[in-house]
């Protein structure tokens, strides 16, 4: 079987530019124009610009010396950003087509087989290749091409493009169900968890973080879906189906405005592990119980954009650019279990109450002291996601969830110590 190239470099665009330029009759600065006009209008690389307006003026490019592969599974065409190649899949998700911002229309898929699943996306006149199919539908695809939208793979149907419905499978939800652990960037998932955090608003979305027995990840929602998630509760069972992006090598899944749900379910999986700091690790979701021993209460907020809740860096929302700050909580502690440290911050309304205010207010304007007196020395539960290693201490964390102990909770935790010593001695 010949061996194919992946990524394509700036030397191979120059070479399909040129060869493009000579086949519709225009100059390569005009062929570049239109690429350009394409990019920003639809948000897509450059190489999908080119696709597209090859397609458009009737062009079929491919790599010099490059040939046809055989019939290839999606994660081969994905990873090797095949061009034009032949494959199977089974239609798991279908939707209606949608105005782009140009006035054309598009329409996007959920497909899969047994080795991933991806987008497949029409365009303009070749939408309606896609409008006769239905979930279950298994179909040989031939000549689909490899591109991207913002940053994550998709599968492009072009006029050359051939579907063929050769069968049906009974349950098409098998190909997107995934533990945490095995999601993968720009896959189209439905995994199963319990809500480890209560969901926040930051008034452009809503998220919250789900585990697993395999890991724990975040979740982000828009729309209706948004508005259901405000509803979840700690502790909650439910399925979440949504597309995968990673940020900072961490796993998100994103439950869009017309593609993805969140299904209430019963699970017997626990929100978080109850581990020592000593067993911690970079990315766990975990339970921590500790006694607060340094507050560090002088700085309590932080600039954010008042969309997204982002830090402003320079002055600037690296989503949403130039806009005028606004002052969000924030609140740094450390907590030692006996076996190691933690610097936990705290954000928003999280931080408010965990110290014990009503407003932001109040949080905002109370003395160092005052926040120092409430805290120092109180034994604490913390439900948190480990960022890494600390500058000083042991771990540095995000709190998801936190509660003061009370003299029986605390006896409580004393008893659950001792089965622990107990169980690891015996």
């Amino acid at each position: 079987m010949p061996k194919f190239r992946g990524a394509i470099l700036t030397s191979d665009i120059d070479r399909l530019v040129e060869k493009l330029a000579e086949e519709v009759g225009k100059r390569k600065e005009e062929v570049r124009r239109e690429i350009d006009r394409i990019r920003k209008q639809w948000g897509v690389s450059e190489l999908g610009a080119l696709l597209a307006f090859a397609d458009r003026m009737g062009v079929k490019l491919m790599r010099t010396g490059e040939e046809k592969p055989g019939k290839v599974t999606l994660d081969e065409a994905i990873s090797q950003e095949l061009q034009s190649f032949d494959t199977e899949f089974i239609v798991v998700r279908v939707s209606d087509p949608a105005e782009t911002r140009s006035g054309g229309r598009m329409v996007t898929l959920v497909v899969g087989d047994e080795t991933r699943s991806a987008a497949l996306v029409a365009f303009d006149e070749v939408v309606e290749k896609l409008e006769e199919l239905d979930e279950g539908d298994l179909v040989l695809a031939r000549n689909l091409t490899v591109g991207s939208f913002r940053n994550s793979p998709q599968l492009v149907v072009t006029r050359e493009t051939e579907l063929e419905v050769v069968g049906h499978e009974e349950n098409p939800d098998r190909i997107i169900e995934r533990s945490i652990s095995e999601v993968k960037h720009g896959e189209y998932v439905r995994v199963r968890g319990v809500v480890a955090s209560e969901p926040v608003d930051t008034g452009e979305r809503v998220y919250f973080w789900l585990s697993d027995e395999t890991g724990s990840t975040r979740v982000n929602l828009w729309g209706e879906e948004a508005e259901r998630a405000m509803d979840l509760d700690y502790g909650d069972g439910v399925i979440v189906e949504g597309w995968v992006s990673t940020r900072s090598d961490h796993p998100v899944i994103n439950v869009l405005r017309t593609q993805g749900r969140v299904e209430p379910t019963e699970v017997s999986i626990k929100p978080a592990i109850r581990k020592r700091v000593e067993e911690l690790d970079k990315g766990d979701v975990a339970e921590v119980s500790g006694v607060i021993v340094t507050v560090y209460a002088r700085r309590r907020y932080y600039e954010a954009c008042p969309t997204c809740g982002r830090a402003m860096k320079e002055g600037e929302c690296p989503e949403h650019g130039a806009v005028e700050p606004e002052r969000r909580p924030v609140l740094n502690v450390v907590v030692d279990d006996g076996s190691g440290t933690v610097r936990t911050v705290f954000f928003g309304e999280h931080a408010v109450e965990f110290v014990g205010y009503e407003t932001t207010k109040e949080y905002l304007e109370a003395d160092e002291s005052d926040i120092e007196e409430r805290l120092l020395g109180e034994s604490v539960s913390v439900v948190l996601r480990v960022r890494g290693e600390g500058v000083v201490e042991d771990y540095d964390a995000v709190a998801l969830r936190a509660r003061i102990l009370t003299e029986e909770d605390f006896k409580r935790e004393i008893q659950i110590l001792a089965r622990e010593l107990k169980g690891g001695g015996g």
